[in-house]
C-alpha cells in the first residue's frame, strides 16, 4: 500500500465510524481517549503529537516515536473489572493483545486507563485498528494512521507541486477571462449592427423587455406577497402561543379554584360541626336550668322555729 492510498483510505476513515460503544453506558461512562507518543500529554496533532478526542475519532500519526499509547478516562466505574486492550497491524494480525484490571469491590469515579505498544522505527505503515474492552464489552473501535517521515516528505513536496499548477492555472484563468472579455465587446458591436438593420428585431427585444418588466413585477408581487404571508405566519405563531400561555393560565385557574372549592367544603364541614356542638350546648343548658328549677320548686318549706 503507497502512501497515496493510505492517505485517501485514513480519510474516508476518519469519516467513516469509529466509536464509543453505547453497550457500556450503563455500567461506566468514557469521557474521552487519546493517543499519544511515549513521554507527550499536551494537546498536539501532528510531530509526536497527542490528540484527544471527546467522542467517535482516529487518530493521524506523522510521528517518528516507536512507542505510542492509547489513554482512556473512564468515568463511574465499578470494582472488580478489567480492560483489555487489542491492536492490530495493517495486514490483520494481531500486534498485541493487554489486560488490565483492579480486584478491589468499591466505585471509582474517574479512572485512567492506558496501555502502549513498540512499533519500533521500522513499523509497518497504514491502518493499525485498536479496540478496547471493559469487562468483556467493546466500548472504543477506533484507529490509527502511521506514516515513515520520507512518506512525508513526498507528500509535502506533492503538496508544494499542486501549489505551483493551482497558481499556472489561476493565471491561464485570467487569459482566458480577458479573451471572453474582448469577445463580449465584439459580439455587443454585431447586435447593434444587427439592430440597425433590423428594425423588427428592435420590436421583437422591446416586447422582450416589456415581458421581462412584467416578469419582474410578478416577482417582486410575489416576493412582497411571501412577506406578508411570513407576517401572517408570524402573527399566527404569536397568537397560538398567546393561546397557548391563555390555555395554562386557564388550567392554573381552574387548579385554583378547585383548591378554593376544597377549601370552602373544608370550611363548611367545620362549621357545621360548630353549629352542632352550639346546638347540644344550648340544649345540655336548657336541660341543666330546667332541672335546676324544678329541683327548687319541689324542694320542701321549712317551718318556722317553735316559739
Amino acid at each position: 500500500m503507497n502512501w497515496k492510498t493510505t492517505l485517501i483510505l485514513g480519510v474516508a476513515l476518519l469519516l467513516a465510524a469509529s466509536t464509543i460503544h453505547p453497550a457500556i453506558a450503563q455500567q461506566a461512562q468514557v469521557e474521552y481517549y487519546r493517543f499519544t507518543g511515549y513521554g507527550l500529554y499536551e494537546d498536539k496533532i501532528l510531530n509526536d503529537g497527542t490528540i484527544e478526542f471527546q467522542g467517535a475519532t482516529a487518530g493521524l500519526f506523522l510521528t517518528s516515536n516507536p512507542y505510542i499509547g492509547l489513554i482512556v478516562k473512564l468515568r463511574n466505574v465499578q470494582s472488580p473489572f478489567t480492560v483489555r486492550y487489542v491492536w492490530t497491524m495493517p495486514n490483520g494480525t494481531v500486534y498485541q493483545d493487554s489486560t488490565y484490571g483492579s480486584d478491589e469491590n468499591t466505585v471509582y469515579d474517574t479512572v485512567y486507563a492506558e496501555d502502549w505498544i513498540y512499533v519500533g522505527t521500522d513499523y509497518p505503515t497504514g491502518v493499525w485498528p485498536v479496540k478496547v474492552y471493559l469487562n468483556g464489552e467493546m466500548i472504543i473501535d477506533s484507529f490509527i494512521i502511521l506514516f515513515k517521515s520520507e512518506q512525508v516528505g513526498k507528500m509535502l513536496t506533492e503538496t508544494e507541486k499542486l501549489i505551483d499548477e493551482n497558481s499556472r492555472l489561476k493565471g491561464d484563468l485570467q487569459e482566458s477571462q480577458q479573451q471572453i472579455q474582448s469577445l463580449q465587446e465584439q459580439l455587443t458591436q454585431s447586435q447593434n449592427e444587427i439592430k440597425d438593420l433590423n428594425n423588427q428585431l428592435t420590436e421583437a427585444n422591446q416586447e422582450i423587455s416589456r415581458l421581462d418588466n412584467e416578469k419582474k413585477e410578478l416577482a417582486q408581487e410575489n416576493d412582497n406577497l411571501k412577506s406578508e404571508n411570513q407576517k401572517l405566519q408570524d402573527r399566527v405563531d404569536n397568537l397560538e402561543k398567546q393561546n397557548s400561555d391563555l390555555n395554562q393560565q386557564n388550567q392554573a385557574l381552574q387548579t385554583e379554584i378547585s383548591n378554593l372549592n376544597n377549601q370552602i367544603s373544608s370550611e363548611k364541614e367545620k362549621s357545621s360541626q360548630l353549629e352542632m356542638q352550639r346546638l347540644i350546648l344550648i340544649a345540655t343548658t336548657i336541660i341543666f336550668l330546667a332541672t335546676t328549677i324544678i329541683a327548687i320548686t319541689r324542694k320542701p318549706k321549712t317551718p318556722p322555729p317553735p316559739q
